[in-house]
């Protein structure tokens, strides 16, 4: 009776403190203190209206918040989680302000969202706070108009994996194609001049989350592009040409074209006012000339013959009297314009050389990279550090970029004392590791810096001119040796960049692809195998719960319309396309040549015929045999094979330029690769089914095979393979013996690994050993497994030791069983079982962590023998202290062949001897070689 009233006085304190901890967190949730201050939305200064950013004052730390979490929607009521923003507990935010840009395509819907609305947790009914947007078709629809989306479709699933569908819009002809949603990912962007709420909730380390801001709204506008960070131009006297260089700007998605300006000196006042206070052109006669406009391509420079907007040359001798602007122009015609800067005059050999570059597929890959190499092999010093107290002693750290074409074979260091020009020391480096070090001279004050000059000797060989040379300056702050200017031939290394365009033979112009620093030499382009297809959603369709997306891909590139060829991915549906489109040019260019007859002006003639021109090219993309002969498949799948294979060779085929540049006007362009027939060159990268760089690995991987059968094949036969004494395992009999001489039992630990560790793998090995002389013995054995998936995997190991040894009816599996997986509390568990059982011996074989040292100084303190074997070179010096013997490393991997004496293994252990062997040779040949100044050894082996 008492028993049942101290359970009902534990019940109800138990529901009283749960009552307690319940109004405690809900009045935490309901403390207004909770709730962020001066949250704020503004709209994004010069992008193209589709961002907007949000503020907020962040809780102090003393709230331990762990995150703050933002919502978006498109009414005050239905709220979807947008992002999160993580927070260290412990240090809080260290500004005054937290940021969030919600801008461009961000990921809307996946297929981790749920299937169905879901309320935010901790949310009561009224609240406007949801999960993430689910994937429900209804839904997304209610939203579909306020944002722009972008579905992400596996490749395989657009190809073979979609419903022919027609638009939920009668009026809209077009045949779409259908996808679950488990098929895609949608992306979703702001649209210009389109309300949006947010709000922001903070949630503490008790994951609560409290309520949230007040709901703030913000439409984002299409602003004015942002003005150019930096624009420069040059004079190219001698030629007669100009040359303009600029910074991009940060946002370039709305950008349609930049617009360069030629103006009077004498009219910057008025230019001035004109760029500040922008009205029409036509208002403004006599102010800015247009010199020229450039279509947008991600360009940042741009060189052209001097003429006015009439296309007639202006005066090289009054160039000085011109300034010069650019304007760059959204497509909403908003347009900017920089100030003006007068022109840089210079001559044509003032410019770097025109560049020159190859382009080769990068071997032994799986066909992704394309290599670009140019210039000779450049080695500079990049750090220093003093590694003696006197500052005698200088660790030189160098780096070296050398492409594909050239190997290096030495370097020399030359270091000087400053203004000398004979060296105190030369270093001759055959093998670069990247690190030299130097003693200086006694008698020489380190302050004063030193000067190295660095000569190369590689394959093929280069010019004894070709030197770098650099200054060393002391650095008094950081008491080290700061690198200077890397200098060749009298010139700044690094005065110069390189800047790569790429395109693609299905893009319309060159991108910027990387800039590199002068002492760079070649770039890896990664041109990555297509796994996805982009598509722009054209419906949600509550019908069918489908998304639908337009069905035309590009399939070829066609060389004389100069044009991607599209069809559809159904077979009837590229039929009736082809026929429509072709229909169409048809009818346009009759409609074209009509007008012939009618035009007089040669200009407006000559437009006319550029119109018919284009036509017909585009008429003739229709006998593009690809395309034509993609249509005579009937079946839908087989003709995607077909289409696919075409369409992704296409698509990674690449042309690229180069441009060197010192960022301020004067540069050089490349040639673009042209073939034989004046067509511009692509390359495409090439899988390699074997990787050359692996050789060495093969080899060594054929000869250990091969000791591996031999030494089987030599135990099996008979023949007595010796194995080096290993203490621990030979004082495994001793050790039970022991146990069973006092009567005691033995306590054998597998560690804290799984059955995925090897070192459990061995550890369950020797438990096999050890259990078949405990039931020899008739000793009794504890196994407490950590793992509870190992548990029964130890327990039939037991057992079968108990049936060799011919006593089945001592084993009792309840001696091996689970402890638990909590670390500190396994630990317990077994020294607990180690004072109760007093045991006499003590095993621990496995995998061991930060508690071995707890288990083995309890087993001391009872006095038991104990045999470690671990891998775990942190907890080696532990075991070796506190326990009578240790198998270190390796030896617990081969303890199991140790005891067991089987062909198999013992052969296993040998063959991995003999071939550690042959690799401490190749070691000490290879050391002795290299000291020797013979390389061809190391390089051989790969470096990794």
């Amino acid at each position: 009776m008492k028993c049942k009233r101290k359970r009902s006085l534990f019940i109800l304190v138990a529901l009283i403190s749960l009552l307690g901890f319940t109004i405690a967190v809900k009045a935490s949730s309901d403390d207004s203190s909770y709730v962020v201050k001066n949250f704020k939305v503004v709209d994004v200064p010069y992008d193209d209206g589709t961002g907007l950013q949000l503020s907020w004052n962040p809780l102090p730390k003393e709230k331990r918040i762990i995150e703050y979490r933002v919502y978006r929607g498109v009414t005050p009521d239905s709220l979807f989680l947008l992002g999160t923003i993580p927070i260290n507990v412990k240090t809080g935010v260290a500004g005054d302000s937290v940021y969030y840009t919600d801008k461009d395509l961000n990921v809307l819907v996946d297929i981790s969202a749920p299937g169905r609305l879901k309320k935010e947790k901790q949310q009561g009914a009224k609240s406007p706070l949801y999960g993430d947007v689910p994937r429900d078709v209804k839904v997304l629809n209610s939203i579909f108009s306020k944002y722009s989306f972008l579905s992400i479709i596996p490749k395989k699933d657009f190809y073979y994996r979609t419903t022919k569908t027609n638009a939920p819009d009668k009026a809209d002809s077009t045949t779409y194609a259908g996808l679950k949603m488990r098929q895609v990912t949608l992306l979703a962007s702001l649209n210009p001049n389109t309300k949006y709420y947010y709000t922001v909730v903070a949630l503490d380390e008790r994951r609560a989350f409290h309520k949230h801001a007040p709901v703030q709204s913000g439409i984002p506008v299409e602003n004015a592009p942002e003005p150019v960070p930096k624009f420069s131009s040059v004079y190219v006297k001698d030629t007669n040409k100009m040359q303009f260089e600029w910074e991009l700007p940060l946002f370039k998605g709305d950008l349609a074209q930049y617009q360069i300006y030629a103006v009077p000196a004498s009219s910057q006042a008025a230019f001035d006012d004109f760029r500040l206070h922008p009205i029409p052109q036509t208002q403004s006669p006599g102010l800015p000339i247009a010199a020229g406009q450039i279509d947008i391509a991600s360009s940042d420079s741009y060189n052209m013959a001097i003429v006015d907007m009439n296309g007639r040359s202006l005066n090289p001798d009054t160039i000085d009297q011109l300034r010069f602007a650019i304007g760059i122009m959204d497509y909403a015609g908003n347009e900017v314009l920089s100030s003006l800067v007068a022109p840089k005059v210079i001559l044509s050999s003032q410019l770097p050389p025109r560049p020159t570059f190859l382009v080769k597929d990068k071997p032994n890959d799986k066909g992704e990279i394309l290599t670009l190499t140019w210039n000779k092999p450049v080695v500079y010093v990049n750090q220093t550090n003093f590694i003696s107290a006197d500052r005698k002693k200088l660790m030189v750290n160098y780096m070296e970029n050398v492409n594909s074409e050239f190997k290096i074979k030495k370097l020399a260091f030359d270091f000087y004392k400053i203004n000398d020009t004979k060296p105190f020391k030369t270093h001759h480096e055959y093998y670069q590791d990247n690190k030299i070090i130097v003693t200086l001279p006694k008698d020489y004050n380190p302050e004063l810096g030193l000067n190295v000059r660095i000569r190369i000797t590689s394959v093929p060989a280069v010019s004894d001119k070709y030197v770098f040379t650099q200054n060393l300056v002391f650095n008094k702050q950081t008491k080290s040796m700061i690198p200077d200017k890397l200098m060749s031939d009298g010139k700044d290394v690094n005065e110069f960049s390189y800047v790569i365009y790429k395109k693609l033979r299905n893009s319309q112009s060159y991108t910027l692809s990387k800039k590199l620093n002068g002492n760079q030499n070649s770039f890896d382009d990664n041109i990555r195998f297509e796994k996805d297809i982009y598509k722009p959603v054209a419906y949600m369709d509550k019908k069918t719960n489908q998304v639908l997306v337009n069905s035309d891909i590009d399939i070829t590139y066609d060389k004389k319309a100069k044009a991607v060829v599209q069809t559809s991915i159904y077979a009837n549906e590229a039929k009736k396309l082809m026929a429509k489109q072709k229909k169409s040019l048809d009818d346009k260019l009759i409609q074209l040549r009509a007008q012939i007859p009618q035009v007089n002006d040669p200009q407006q003639l000559a437009q006319l015929q550029d119109q018919i021109n284009k036509t017909t090219a585009r008429l003739e993309m229709f006998n593009n045999p690809i395309l034509k002969q993609s249509l005579t498949f009937t079946g839908d799948r087989s003709r995607m094979h077909f289409v696919s294979a075409n369409r992704e060779s296409n698509k990674r085929q690449a042309s690229y330029r180069m441009i060197v540049s010192n960022g301020e006007g004067i540069f050089t362009e490349s040639d673009i690769t042209k073939d034989k027939d004046d067509e511009t060159v692509y390359y495409t990268p090439v899988g390699n089914w074997f990787d050359k760089s692996k050789i060495p690995m093969l080899i060594a991987s054929i000869v250990f095979g091969l000791l591996v059968a031999f030494m089987i094949r030599k135990a099996k036969l008979g023949h007595d393979l010796f194995i080096r004494p290993i203490a621990g395992i030979q004082e495994i009999d001793n050790a039970i013996g022991r146990a069973t001489e006092m009567g005691k039992p033995i306590l054998y630990c597998p560690g804290l690994g799984g059955l995925s560790d090897v070192a459990t793998i061995a550890s369950l090995g020797i438990l096999g050993q050890v259990a078949k002389k405990t039931a020899e013995y008739d000793t009794k054995l504890i196994v407490p497994c950590y793992d509870f998936i190992m548990m029964p995997v130890a327990q039939e190991i037991v057992r079968e030791a108990h049936y060799e040894a011919g006593r089945p009816d001592s084993y009792d599996k309840n001696n091996v069983f689970y402890l638990t997986n909590v670390q500190f509390a396994y630990v317990a568990g077994v020294n607990g079982i180690m004072i109760r059982e007093n045991c006499a011996t003590n095993f621990y074989m496995g995998m061991f962590y930060a508690e071995a040292l707890l288990m083995t100084e309890t087993g001391n303190t009872i006095g038991s023998i104990q045999i470690a074997g671990t891998d775990a070179v942190t907890q080696i010096p532990f075991f070796i202290t506190t326990c009578d013997y240790t198998l270190i490393g390796e030896e617990l991997y081969a303890a199991s062949a140790y005891l067991v004496k089987e062909p198999m293994m013992l052969g296993t252990l040998k063959a991995q001897d003999y071939f550690k062997f042959l690799i401490l040779f190749f070691v000490i040949l290879g050391t002795v070689l290299t000291t020797s100044h013979i390389t061809f050894l190391i390089n051989v082996f790969p470096e990794k």
